[in-house]
């Protein structure tokens, strides 16, 4: 049996409230007026068994190894938001809960370093990332456009999708 997750990244954002740029924006150009820089993308590194994706602003990278996300960069100010490697989600079937991917060994919670996440192990129980599939984002339901406010908008959204197929453990 297969449970499939679909992680989907859009590069339709709608608003940012920003009163005063940060001192240590890293960004030449604000998103909301060059939106042409910021498109979604998907890159594999096979050799390290990694998947990044992001829309110029934010990046996030899966270990395809632990099933679950090991990186997740503000690009804005180059600083990484993630801290601990945990599960990308959970399932319950028939009152057993099962965890999509996540990791056993990191000690310390408070920060991620790559030296821990090459010793950390797949999280046991835990259901195993088996494939992954880059797309587009497809029309899924039929949109009658109301929003007055954004005559431009395009449906379906720009942008890319990721497609995450997870397996059951062994029993």
């Amino acid at each position: 049996m297969t449970i499939k997750s679909t992680l989907t990244l859009l590069c339709c954002l709608t608003h940012l409230a920003m009163a005063q740029i940060p001192s240590d924006y890293q960004l030449k150009n604000d998103w909301l007026i060059s939106p042409q820089e910021f498109q979604a993308k998907i890159t594999t590194d096979s050799a390290a068994k990694r998947i990044t994706f992001g829309n110029g602003l934010f990046s996030r990278t899966i270990d395809f190894r632990l099933g679950t996300t090991i990186d997740f960069q503000n690009l804005m100010n180059g600083e990484s938001i993630i801290r601990a490697v945990e599960p990308e989600g959970s399932v319950s079937i028939d009152g057993q809960l099962f965890f999509l991917g996540g990791a056993d060994g990191q000690s310390n919670k408070a920060f991620l370093t790559e030296a821990w996440i090459s010793k950390l192990q797949a999280k046991k129980g835990s259901l195993k990332l088996t494939h992954f599939k880059i797309g587009e984002p497809r029309e899924r339901l039929r949109w009658k456009r109301t929003r007055h406010h954004a005559p431009d908008a395009v449906w379906p959204p720009k942008g890319k999708t990721l497609r995450l197929d997870y397996q059951f453990p062994s029993i």
